[in-house]
């Protein structure tokens, strides 16, 4: 395997196969991706957003941002809108990990198969990722325009090539209208890139970002998305306090919720709970503080913390909300999983072995994880479709 080619088992890109034993675990047990109101809000919009397109119909008011279900509106021309849905989930979790590997094989080159073997564990194997990626839900689209900026922002700070900036912008602002959250993401690394970008100023590239920048909102603002929506949806900026960082029970519209521990504390949970990553107190205890000299790692760390307290600041806890910055916490565990992978080569064992050895056990491990972490799902799927199926026969019988 040269460095900066696409690692392949079998002649299919690695980052291919995971997505394509989705779609085969989806068609053996029957379920559709449809799990609680969101992604039936979802599915209601993007069918009102094809009405739309179609018939020239308002489509109605709408939370959250749009381009997830304005894209399954566009493709249910082609397949089912349900199905379209869900492929699109299943096909973004596999494009973001080939932008996860193309941004670790220039972080690590001469490490290509230790960082591929590290992705295929711990995010295409994460038993969170892989339960978002089976639903009709925005997280993996966002998942992946998050990953594909970072890539772009990555070469553009190390070469300062403007297409790559334009590939930041692109993929920045595609990210905000999939998932608001995600401009507190990109907010700080944007910032630096424009002041690189002005330091070697060009005006075409500068009115070409514009250019893309207005096209990625045009359907928000077309649809008036954004007079109904906020940063966090039906959340706003009214409700963050510090003193919910130390609270673990919030009485909100929705109710009174009491969760496990405080706010501080659930913010970091995407460094170490098991339905993200199960080795995260180890990589941990080898993280290196050289790492963050590289102006890359510092960055996503300051990132990854920012996010991490205005979100403590919230009165609730979601984990589809601190999704968002996972794939920034396995950049940031990369290098520690290298330094390990290291220390594990200097045992008098074949190499093969090794590799092998540390796949199948991690597999062991993380199938389980998804197991307890899908079923509710799954499980919600198969009731709501039984109630659908009654219902219809009912009105059958009264035709």
């Amino acid at each position: 395997m040269t460095v900066g080619s696409s690692p392949r088992i079998f002649g299919i890109p690695v980052w291919v196969i995971p997505p394509l034993l989705l779609v085969m675990l989806i068609v053996i047990i029957g379920f559709n991706g449809l799990y609680g109101q969101d992604s039936f809000e979802y599915l209601r919009y993007s069918r009102a957003l094809h009405a739309f397109l179609t018939e020239g119909k308002s489509p109605g008011t709408f939370f959250w941002p749009v381009l997830y279900p304005l894209s399954g509106a566009i493709l249910s021309f082609i397949l089912p809108d349900i199905l379209v849905l869900q492929l699109i989930s299943i096909t973004c979790y596999g494009f973001t990990s080939f932008f996860l590997w193309k941004t670790l094989d220039r972080l690590f080159p001469q490490d290509q198969k230790v960082t591929v073997t590290f992705l295929l564990l711990f995010f295409s194997l994460s038993p969170f990722i892989l339960r978002y990626s089976l639903t009709v839900m925005s997280e993996p689209m966002a998942l992946l325009f998050i990953s594909a900026f970072f890539y772009y922002w990555l070469v553009f700070i190390e070469t300062l090539d403007q297409k790559y900036f334009l590939g930041l912008v692109f993929c920045g602002c595609a990210a905000i209208n999939t998932r608001y959250p995600a401009f507190l993401i990109i907010l700080i690394p944007f910032i630096y890139a424009l002041y690189l970008f002005n330091g070697k100023f060009r005006l075409l590239f500068f009115l070409c970002s514009i250019l893309i920048a207005g096209i990625v909102f045009y359907p928000a603002f077309r649809l008036h998305s954004f007079a109904t929506g906020s940063i966090l949806g039906r959340e706003d900026f009214s409700t963050w306090s510090l003193g919910n960082y130390f609270k673990r029970s919030f009485i909100t519209a929705d109710g009174e919720n009491t969760y496990r521990v405080p706010n501080i504390l659930y913010v970091f949970k995407n460094f170490v709970y098991p339905g993200y990553i199960f080795t995260g107190i180890v990589l941990l205890a080898f993280f290196q503080r050289k790492l963050l000299d590289r102006m890359f790692f510092r960055i996503i760390f300051i990132v990854i913390l920012v996010y991490a307290l205005f979100l403590a600041g919230l009165p609730f806890q979601n984990d589809r909300v601190l999704l968002l910055t996972f794939p920034l916490v396995l950049l940031l565990f990369s290098g520690p999983f290298v330094t390990v992978a290291g220390k594990i080569s200097v045992l008098s064992l074949p190499h093969s072995f090794r590799r092998g050895g540390l796949i199948i056990i991690v597999i062991l491990i993380q199938l389980p994880f998804f197991y307890l972490a899908f079923k509710p799902f799954y499980r919600n799927n198969k009731i709501t479709r039984s109630e659908e199926h009654t219902s219809e026969l009912q009105s059958l019988r009264h035709l």
